[in-house]
C-alpha cells in the first residue's frame, strides 16, 4: 500500500494507541480510567465503520482491549471485575461495529444494484423503439420512450404531463377510463384506443399493467402501445372483400362454385336454388352431379382439367335440368386459383334460360315485325320515323329509305292528310294510347281508310321515348261493313228491310206522327198454304215463291209505304198518314187481291192467299213493339176466321193471347202433375174384322179447363218445342202398355205412334226410340212410327238417312195423311216405308165425291204395287167400309170400330162392326 494512502489511517491509530497507554499508566481512578478509555475507543470504531474497513475496526478494538489489560494488570485486586466489564464491553463494541460494517457494505452493494437496474430500465424505456410509458395512479406520465414522445409531438419528454394536456377531452376521458379499469381490476388490461394525430385517426392496441410500491400499494401503470391502424385497415379491407364476395355469392342469378380434386367443394345458395337440389346432393364428384346429363358432366370435367393446366378462362354453355325435371340453359366461366393451399378452380354459373327465352322472343318479335301483315311504324319522341316494316311499304307505297328520318304525318292535326287530329292527339298525350280509323294518302296520291292503333312508350324514368303505330288498310273491311250493315238491316232473300230496320223506321215514323198529330197503319201479312208448298217442293221453290210474293206486294204499295220481311212467310207494311179505318181496309183489300192471283213456280201454278192483321197508331199502341204484337194477333184472328182475309186489332185479342200463354204454361206443368193420358184407337183388318193394332193418341185433362182438345194444344206444343218431350213420354208409356197387352195374351197387336216434324228432325229421336224399346222389351216389329209427307219431302236426303236408322232398329214406318201433300212418287219409292195411311178427308166424302173415290182407289192400288200396307182413317159407316173392302184396303180405323179410349176400355179382338162414338 502506498504511504500517502496509509497516512489518514495511521494517524488516528497512533493517537489512540498513545492515549490508551497514557490512560493505562496514569494513576487515575479505576472507574474514571475505564470510562475514559471507552470514550476514546468508540469514536475510532465509528470512524472505522464510516471510512475504514474491517481491518481498521479490528485494530482499534485490539488496541482498546490491550489498554484495558494493562490497566487491569496494575489495578488492585478489587477492581478486576470492573476491568473485565470494560474488556467485555470493548469486545462487544468491536463485534457490533464489525457487523455494522458488513451490513453497511451489503446495503451499499444492494443500492448500487438497484440504482444500476433503475438506470438500465430507464435507458431501456427511453431508447426502446416500441411505444412504452409509465403513469402514476392519476394517469400522469412518469416516463416514456423517445418513440412515444415523438409520436405525441413531445421531444422534451412526457414526464409530468397529464392526459388532458395531450388529447382532446373525449379521447382523454376514454384513456383515463381504461387506466382506472386496469387499476381497479389489479391485472393487465388490453384495449383498443383511437386518438387523432395530425388530423388523422390512429388506432393503438394498448397493454396496461399495474405495479405496486414497497408498501404493496398500487403505484402506477406500465404501458405499451402498438399502432394497429394499418392492421385495422387491412382487417376492414378483408371484411369488405369478404362482404363483397358474400354479396356476389348471394346474387339471385349468379351461382358460384369451387371444384377441387374433381369434386364440388363449395357452392352458394343460388346454386341450390337454381337446381333445386340440396347442398349435400351437389357436393359430389362432377360425374355424379344429379342435374347434369352424363355427357355434359364429362364435358364439364374436361373444361375443369384445362383450367387446372392453366388454360385461359372462357365460357362454357351446357344444358341441364333442375330437380323437377325442368330444362335449364346454363353458362359457366371458371378460372384456376389456390384453395386452402392446393390447386382448384372457381367459377360462376348463370341461368340463361329466361335470357335465351327472351332472345328467342326478341327473334320472334323481329320476325313478327318484319312479316306482320299490318304496317308498323316506330317513331322517336319528336315523331321522326326510326323503323318501319315491309307491310308499311306495301300499304303506303313508301320505301324504308324514303320513310326513315321523316316526321310521320300521323302527328299532324289535319285528318285530311292522315293525321290524328286535335282530339286524338290530346287523348294520346293524356292516356298514352289511341285507336281509330283515319284517312291515309298513298304515295301515288289516292286516299284509303286505315285502322290505326298508336301507343306511347316511356323509358325507365317515365320520359316519352317512342311511339309505336300499327295500321292496316281497311278498304275491304269498310266495304264489308257497308255490306254487313245492309245485310244486318235487310232480308238477303228479298232485299226488303228486316225486323231491325223496320223497328228503326217505325220509331221515326211514330215520332213524326206524334209531332204532326197524325196516324199510321201497320199491316202484318202472313202467306196462307206457304208451308205446304215449301215442305212439298223444298226450300228452293219456297224461296222463289217468297220473291214472287215480294214483287207483287211491292207493286201494290209503290213508294207510298215501307214493305219489310220479318221472317219466314211474314211481311209487314208500314203506311204513314193513314187517318181513317176505311183507308186501311182498302189497302188490305189490294193486298188480298194481289196475293189471290196464282203463282207460277217450277212450271206449276199455286194459289196461296194471305191473312192480314192491322193495328193503328196511336189507337192500338204507343210504341213499335206493341203495334207489331197487336198486328200479329190480328193476323192470327184472320187465320182463325178462315184465312185469306184481314182483321183489325181488337182489345179482346190480347185476352186470347193471354189465354194462349196460360195454356202453354199449363201444358208445361201437365207432365209434372200427371194431367196427360193416352187413349188408343183400334185398327181393324178388313179381311177378318180382327183388331191388329192401335194408334196411341194424347189427351189432356186440365183441372180447370177440363178436356183440352188436341187441336188446341198440339200446335202449341209443336210451336214451343214441348212436342219433343211430350212425344218421348207418349212413346215410352205406349210401348210399356203394349208390353202389358202382350203379356195378357194379345201377342199380335201392333202400336202406331205419330211423330211430329220437330221430333223427326230432332237429334234425340233415335236414342228415344231405342230407350222405349229397351225399357219395354217389345219386339221392334210391333212398333210403327207415322210421319207425314211434308216431313220427308222437306229434306229428302236427311229424311232417308233418319228413316234408314229407324228401320235398322226393326220398327215399321208409315206415311200419315197420304195424298194431302206434294209428294214425289219418284222419291217415295226410295223411302223404307211399309204403310200408307189414307187421309180421312178422302174417306169422309166417298159416297158423294167421285174424285175422292178415285184418289182413295189410286192410293190403295199404289200401296199394293209398292208392297205396302194401306190403312184408311175416319171410317164411320157401312158404305165407306164396303168401298174399302171392295177395292182391297188392308186395315181401317174410325168411329165405326170405336172411338179412342183408355187402355182399360180397349175392346178385345175381334171388334164388332158398327160401334158408335162415345
Amino acid at each position: 500500500m502506498k504511504l500517502h494512502r496509509l497516512a489518514p489511517a495511521l494517524a488516528p491509530i497512533g493517537l489512540g494507541l498513545l492515549l490508551a497507554i497514557v490512560i493505562g499508566l496514569h494513576p487515575l481512578g479505576e472507574a474514571a480510567s475505564q470510562y475514559l478509555l471507552l470514550l476514546l475507543i468508540l469514536p475510532w470504531l465509528l470512524w472505522g465503520i464510516r471510512r475504514g474497513g474491517k481491518r481498521q475496526i479490528l485494530i482499534a478494538t485490539s488496541l482498546g482491549m490491550a489498554a484495558s489489560l494493562l490497566a487491569l494488570m496494575r489495578q488492585p485486586q478489587q477492581s478486576i471485575q470492573d476491568a473485565l466489564l470494560a474488556l467485555v464491553t470493548l469486545s462487544c463494541c468491536g463485534a457490533l461495529s464489525l457487523q455494522a460494517r458488513i451490513w453497511r457494505q451489503r446495503h451499499q452493494r444492494s443500492e448500487k444494484v438497484r440504482l444500476s437496474q433503475q438506470d438500465l430500465l430507464e435507458n431501456l424505456i427511453r431508447h426502446a423503439p416500441a411505444l412504452l410509458y409509465i403513469k402514476d395512479v392519476n394517469s400522469r406520465y412518469l416516463l416514456a420512450s423517445e418513440s412515444y414522445n415523438r409520436l405525441l409531438g413531445q421531444p422534451d419528454g412526457l414526464a409530468g404531463k397529464t392526459l388532458e394536456s395531450l388529447f382532446p377531452p373525449d379521447e382523454a376521458a376514454l384513456i383515463r377510463h381504461n387506466d382506472q379499469l386496469a387499476l381497479n381490476r389489479g391485472e393487465s388490461l388490453t384495449v383498443e384506443e383511437t386518438i387523432h394525430l395530425d388530423g388523422e385517426a390512429r388506432t393503438f392496441l394498448a397493454i396496461k399493467a399495474p405495479f405496486q410500491d414497497d408498501s404493496g400499494h398500487w403505484a402506477g401503470l406500465a404501458c405499451s402501445s402498438v399502432d394497429i391502424t394499418e392492421r385495422k385497415a387491412a382487417e376492414q379491407a378483408l371484411k369488405e372483400t369478404e362482404s363483397k364476395f358474400q354479396a356476389l355469392a348471394n346474387l339471385p342469378l349468379l351461382g358460384i362454385f369451387i371444384v377441387q380434386d374433381g369434386q364440388l367443394v363449395y357452392l352458394n345458395e343460388q346454386m341450390v336454388s337454381m337446381t333445386g337440389y340440396s347442398a349435400p346432393e351437389l357436393l359430389v364428384p362432377l360425374d355424379q352431379l344429379p342435374f347434369l346429363p352424363a355427357e355434359e358432366g364429362r364435358r364439364l370435367q374436361r373444361v375443369i382439367e384445362s383450367r387446372l393446366r392453366g388454360d385461359e378462362p372462357g365460357y362454357t354453355q351446357f344444358r341441364c335440368h333442375d330437380k323437377q325435371g325442368q330444362v335449364l340453359d346454363a353458362l359457366a366461366q371458371s378460372v384456376h386459383f389456390s384453395h386452402r393451399g392446393r390447386p382448384a378452380v372457381i367459377g360462376i354459373l348463370l341461368d340463361m334460360t329466361e335470357k335465351n327465352r327472351a332472345l328467342e322472343q326478341l327473334r320472334l318479335t323481329a320476325k313478327v315485325f318484319e312479316n306482320a301483315s299490318e304496317g308498323i311504324v316506330i317513331t322517336d319522341a319528336e315523331g321522326r320515323i326510326t323503323a318501319v316494316n315491309d307491310a308499311f311499304s306495301r300499304v303506303t307505297g313508301y320505301t324504308e329509305q324514303q320513310a326513315i328520318g321523316k316526321r310521320s304525318r300521323i302527328f299532324s292535326r289535319n285528318r285530311a292528310v292522315g293525321g290524328l287530329g286535335e282530339d286524338a292527339l290530346q287523348q294520346l298525350q293524356q292516356h298514352g294510347y289511341w285507336q281509330g280509323d283515319v284517312q291515309d294518302k298513298h304515295r301515288q296520291g289516292h286516299t284509303y281508310p286505315v285502322w290505326l292503333s298508336i301507343s306511347a312508350v316511356h323509358d325507365e324514368h317515365g320520359q316519352l321515348s317512342h311511339h309505336v303505330a300499327v295500321f292496316s288498310d281497311i278498304t275491304a273491311r269498310k266495304e264489308a261493313e257497308t255490306r254487313l250493315h245492309y245485310l244486318a238491316n235487310h232480308d238477303p232473300l228479298t232485299g226488303l228491310p228486316n225486323r231491325t230496320l223496320l223497328h228503326e223506321t217505325l220509331q221515326h215514323a211514330m215520332q213524326a206522327a206524334r209531332l204532326h198529330e197524325e196516324s199510321l197503319a201497320l199491316f202484318f201479312i202472313d202467306l196462307d198454304r206457304f208451308k205446304i208448298v215449301n215442305d212439298s217442293l223444298g226450300h228452293d221453290a219456297g224461296d222463289q215463291l217468297l220473291q214472287a210474293a215480294t214483287r207483287r206486294l211491292a207493286e201494290v204499295i209503290g213508294q207510298q209505304a215501307l214493305l219489310a220481311r220479318i221472317g219466314g212467310d211474314e211481311f209487314v207494311v208500314l203506311l204513314e198518314r193513314c187517318h181513317e179505318i176505311p183507308v186501311a181496309a182498302q189497302w188490305a183489300e189490294r193486298f188480298l187481291q194481289a196475293m189471290a192471283q196464282p203463282f207460277s213456280i217450277l212450271g206449276r201454278e199455286f194459289y196461296l192467299g194471305c191473312s192480314i192483321g192491322i193495328s193503328l197508331f196511336p189507337h192500338d199502341g204507343s210504341d213499335g213493339h206493341t203495334l207489331l204484337k197487336n198486328a200479329d194477333l190480328a193476323m192470327y184472328r184472320a187465320k182463325e176466321a178462315g184465312k185469306n182475309t184481314y182483321q183489325f186489332f181488337a182489345p179482346e185479342m190480347n185476352t186470347r193471347a193471354f189465354e194462349f200463354l196460360m195454356i202453354e204454361h199449363s201444358l208445361r206443368q201437365a207432365m209434372a202433375h200427371e194431367q196427360l193420358e193416352l187413349h188408343y184407337q183400334p185398327q181393324v183388318r178388313l179381311q177378318d174384322q180382327h183388331m191388329v193394332g192401335v194408334e196411341a193418341l194424347l189427351r189432356w185433362q186440365h183441372p180447370e179447363l177440363g178436356q183440352v182438345p188436341p187441336s188446341r194444344f198440339i200446335p202449341l206444343a209443336e210451336e214451343t218445342g214441348l212436342i219433343v218431350s211430350l212425344g218421348a213420354w207418349l212413346l215410352q208409356q205406349s210401348c210399356l202398355q203394349l208390353k202389358q197387352w202382350h203379356q195378357e195374351g194379345r201377342q199380335g197387336l201392333r202400336l202406331s205412334v205419330n211423330l211430329s216434324p220437330r221430333q223427326f228432325n230432332h237429334g234425340s229421336l233415335l236414342p228415344t226410340v231405342q230407350a222405349a224399346l229397351q225399357d219395354s222389351g217389345i219386339d221392334p216389329g210391333c212398333l210403327e212410327l207415322e210421319i207425314t209427307e211434308g216431313m220427308i219431302m222437306q229434306q229428302p236426303d236427311e229424311a232417308r238417312r233418319i228413316m234408314a236408322d229407324l228401320r235398322r232398329l226393326g220398327v215399321r214406318l208409315a206415311i200419315d195423311d197420304f195424298g194431302t201433300g206434294y209428294s214425289s212418287l219418284a222419291n217415295l219409292k226410295l223411302f223404307p216405308i211399309q204403310t200408307l195411311k189414307i187421309d180421312r178427308a178422302f174417306i169422309t166424302s166417298l159416297a158423294d165425291s167421285s174424285s175422292d173415290r178415285a184418289i182413295a182407289t189410286t192410293i190403295i192400288q199404289l200401296g199394293k204395287l209398292l208392297g205396302m200396307t194401306v190403312i184408311a182413317e175416319g171410317v164411320e159407316n157401312q158404305q165407306q167400309l164396303a168401298f174399302l173392302n171392295e177395292h182391297g184396303c188392308d186395315i181401317a180405323q174410325g168411329y165405326w170400330f170405336g172411338a179412342a179410349s183408355r187402355a182399360a176400355s180397349l175392346p178385345s179382338s175381334p171388334v164388332r162392326s158398327g160401334a158408335h162414338p162415345a
